[in-house]
């Protein structure tokens, strides 16, 4: 059993997860997404560049990403900006994370700064071809 202020998870030995896909997501080696505003954003897997979509659509953006910070021990990362007239910080951080609104756990949490706003929500790799996560 996991708990957090989101609610009560019961975990068994034989859960499955269907695991998301390149094929649900061409291109993509990570996905995050959140809400209040609704926002999401995309790891290209062949280059060090992102996708971002913020207020719920109304706004698309291709990133270029450098690397500032990898702690593997501790399951985290930080991406930042390579264009100083668009900067932003991305952190991934290999925690336990549940969707605020649906309660759907993820295996990560993701905390995007970007235009002066601090963005909060939950992500997962994408496996390049169809399986489930035991």
């Amino acid at each position: 059993m996991v708990e957090s202020a989101n609610g009560r998870l019961d975990c068994t030995a034989a859960m499955a997860r269907s695991a998301l896909t390149r094929e649900q997501r061409p291109g993509v080696m990570f996905h995050g997404r959140g809400n209040e505003p609704g926002w999401h954003v995309n790891l290209r897997h062949d280059a060090p560049e992102l996708r971002l979509v913020l207020d719920y659509g109304a706004r698309e953006l291709s990133l270029p990403y450098r690397v500032v910070a990898m702690d593997n021990a501790g399951g985290r990362v930080r991406l930042a900006s390579r264009r100083g007239e668009a900067p932003f910080e991305l952190r991934l951080e290999a925690r336990a994370c549940f969707d605020d609104m649906s309660g759907e756990p993820f295996p990560a949490r993701v905390t995007l700064t970007f235009e002066g706003q601090t963005y909060r929500g939950c992500g997962q790799g994408i496996a390049p071809q169809s399986s489930s996560i035991r």
